[in-house]
């Protein structure tokens, strides 16, 4: 069996890091508690902090040495433990994924953090995690030379980094309220300091601005160099600047791909896609990307080249499609949440500036109108977004390939179009409110599996029970 890489005991020592508290905490009390002549008391005593540091350091190689870990052709074997050992197998045939990382650190020391995942194994963490010698790379798994492989454009990149998080959105809308607000302020309220709060205004929005840029452009370094590969039955990604991921997923253990837009790629015309296979991005804390960004039309086109089993069929193709959109009645339920929010707060707002601070504090009457102008203003594009949920949301199957579903609807500021087989349904719920029977409406839940399953639901949908029983059939 092969052990470990030797970076393996810097891992180790890290986790024990808060035993270096001791010496000092020690060092701390005599330098600045007692006299800081009784330096030379503690250095006299500084080989209790010697034998904690040689221990700490003993112990991690141990450990590093009980790592041993076997890849062969049928299974992965994987042993560590000093007093309490243990052993964990894994068959390749039920793996998932494997995620290979390598840290600018890792790279100059030739070392790679391999991580597999199976669909039985942790929600939050890899089933099995450990770091080996790049040269044995190999006997876990190989990026391929040949096959269909698809590399974005660099203005795909860049989009993605802006809009995975809405940053843009965000940032151009705390910039404006940290400025705004402080001339509000340093000119209402606190006038003899006018000058000093709004240059402190601007010096936190600049910050803001800073830590924003720094924000899309990590990832924009994690996303670049991206590309993914098909070969058989698996897909390979590729991803990173400084710090290199390399990934594969098993096609046929992907869940569902998902073609996703927020408000501002909406504006654009642009989808992004992911996928959920149990483990890819799940290292790294990332999204399971698959195409960064691109029309409707070059989206499909990818996808059709990358993942065919979970191509839809484009409108005209001569496929029967079956569909059930959201009733008109339902248009109110959609946008009546952020509506409601707007008036709640549109109305505790003039009330309290009206009965509050016009009475009793008048000079922060602009600032409190301001206030609540900004509240209001995400309420009101999350309305928006709800408008163009309405106009998408629905349960689409094909009639020539009846496996196959695709589910459109919204969560939060996100619109998603999410397609999958039927057999990864693992169950499904309608959901009927004391009005939608009123309206005959109802909500259409399925969940499908993964790492603690998925839910995916449509509002307001007609109630037709023909169309929910042919879709419990395909099951």
């Amino acid at each position: 069996m092969d052990t470990a890489h030797p970076v393996t005991i810097i891992q180790k020592m890290y986790k024990r890091m808060a035993l270096l508290l001791i010496p000092t905490v020690r060092g701390a009390y005599y330098i600045l508690v007692r006299d800081p002549s009784s330096f030379k008391a503690w250095l006299s005593g500084v080989w209790i902090d010697v034998i904690l540091l040689a221990f700490l350091i003993v112990l991690s190689v141990c450990n590093w040495r009980a790592v041993k870990y076997k890849a062969g052709s049928d299974s992965i074997l994987l042993k560590k433990g000093i007093f309490y050992k243990s052993e964990k197998l894994i068959r390749r045939q039920s793996i998932t994924s494997i995620t290979c990382h390598r840290p600018v650190l890792y790279r100059l020391l030739k070392a790679e953090s391999i991580y597999i995942d199976t669909e039985g194994g942790y929600k939050n963490q890899a089933d099995m995690k450990v770091t080996i010698k790049s040269k044995d790379r190999e006997k876990f798994f190989s990026m391929p030379r040949f096959g269909k492989t698809y590399r974005p454009r660099l203005f795909e990149i860049l989009f993605l980094s802006l809009c995975v998080t809405d940053t843009v959105a965000s940032t151009i809308y705390t910039i404006l309220l940290i400025n705004r607000a402080g001339k509000i302020i340093g000119r209402n309220i606190l006038t003899e300091f006018i000058g000093i709060i709004a240059k402190a205004a601007g010096y936190l929005a600049l910050a803001v601005l800073v830590i924003q840029l720094l924000g899309i452009l990590r990832n924009f370094l994690y996303y670049s160099e991206f590309a993914v590969h098909r070969s058989g039955d698996s897909l390979y990604f590729e991803n990173g600047f400084f710090s290199r991921t390399k990934s594969i997923c098993r096609v046929s253990a992907v869940n569902y791909i998902d073609r996703r837009q927020n408000l501002i790629s909406s504006i654009f015309g642009l989808d992004m896609a992911f996928i959920q296979c149990t483990g890819y991005g799940k290292a790294r804390k990332k999204e399971a990307l698959l195409i960064p960004a691109g029309t409707e039309r070059s989206v499909d086109g990818c996808v059709k080249l990358l993942l065919p089993e979970l191509h839809r069929a484009p409108p005209g193709a001569g496929i029967e499609i079956h569909s059930l959109k959201p009733s008109p009645k339902s248009f109110v339920r959609y946008i009546r949440t952020p509506l409601l929010l707007c008036a709640a707060l549109i109305f505790v707002g003039i009330l309290a500036t009206q009965k509050i601070i016009i009475p009793y504090f008048p000079a922060w009457e602009e600032l409190a109108k301001f206030t609540v102008f900004m509240l209001v203003v995400p309420l009101a594009l999350f309305a928006v977004v709800r408008v163009i949920a309405f106009r998408k949301a629905g349960v689409f199957y094909e009639g020539g390939n009846e496996k196959m579903l695709t589910l459109c609807y919204y969560k939060g500021l996100n619109i998603h179009t999410v397609s999958f087989y039927a057999s990864k349904i693992s169950h499904m719920k309608i959901k009927r409110s004391i009005f939608q029977y009123k309206n005959n409406t109802c909500d259409f839940i399925l969940y499908t599996g993964g790492e603690g399953g998925h839910k995916h639901q449509v509002t307001g949908l007609p109630y037709d029970e023909a169309f929910f029983t042919a879709i419990e059939r395909l099951r």
